[in-house]
């Protein structure tokens, strides 16, 4: 409907950078996102299977492990996408110890097996497969996790721990909306321009996906270009998606009316 420019601040973005506009119309409203997947599904950037996108590079790959958080004997699962270089590099390490045959992956938030060890198809539910041939390497990594070095200096800085592992089998397809973006997290999921040939060729319909990546004059250049975008009618809109808040400028009455009933309506969804 309207030529919007979509932007989504990484959870492992510079947290000193502010992505606000100067700009007078807004709606602003409070979210809370467990981590990057969840950002981008919100975003609709990746839709469908996600063990397909993470590995869709990687044809040999039979099985996807993915770092979770649970609490209530497994019921109550968050997928772990925040993962540092360092945390992932000694996570690597400990799980080689119990299970010599994973692979890392470029995307450094997951690992796979090139066989099928699962019949566990991750696309729409989060549970663990007790009845995987791994099932006693998944305890014996549980029992691991607990006090790890990893957990010790996440739970320091307030972070999910790692507590537990889920096995996925790859199949099916997946959708991944195209992106402008730099971000590493994106590697494997999709195959993006980059930030510098959006804003060389600034386009409307456009999502820009931001990591640690992006420093103070990238972003500076970004902003500016929207502002341009927005005061020239070229963009009506423009989305900013981050961990804690979805913030909404328009410019026109028209577009903000529509953006203050998207939100209401979400807002009672919510409730």
């Amino acid at each position: 409907m309207f030529r919007k420019v979509s932007i989504v601040r990484l959870v492992e973005s510079q947290s000193l950078l502010d992505f606000s506009l100067d700009w007078p119309k807004k709606v602003s409203r409070e979210l809370a996102f467990s981590g990057n997947i969840d950002l981008l599904r919100y975003a609709a950037v990746i839709k469908g299977n996600i063990s397909s996108l993470l590995s869709e590079n990687n044809k040999a790959v039979k099985t996807v492990i993915i770092p979770i958080h649970y609490i209530n004997g497994h019921q109550n699962i968050k997928w772990i996408s925040d993962l540092s270089h360092a945390q992932y590099r000694r996570l690597t390490e400990s799980l080689q110890s119990v299970m010599p045959k994973i692979l890392t992956s470029d995307y450094k938030q997951c690992w796979y097996l090139k066989n099928k060890a699962t019949e566990i198809d991750l696309s729409d539910q989060c549970i663990i497969d007790v009845k995987s041939p791994f099932a006693r390497s998944l305890q014996e990594i549980e029992m691991m996790l607990y006090a790890h070095p990893v957990n010790q200096n996440r739970q320091k800085h307030r972070q999910l721990t790692v507590n537990g592992i889920m096995l996925g089998f790859v199949d099916g397809s997946a959708r991944v909306k195209k992106v402008f973006s730099d971000a590493g997290f994106l590697s494997l999921i999709a195959q993006p321009n980059s930030i510098k040939a959006w804003i060389d060729n600034p386009v409307g319909h456009a999502t820009l996906v931001l990591g640690d990546e992006v420093g103070g004059q990238t972003l500076f250049q970004i902003k500016e270009t929207l502002l341009q975008m927005m005061e020239s009618g070229f963009c009506d809109r423009v989305e900013i998606i981050e961990p804690n808040k979805h913030v909404i400028y328009s410019c026109n009455k028209f577009s903000q009316m529509y953006t203050q009933i998207k939100n209401y309506f979400f807002t009672k969804q919510a409730m």
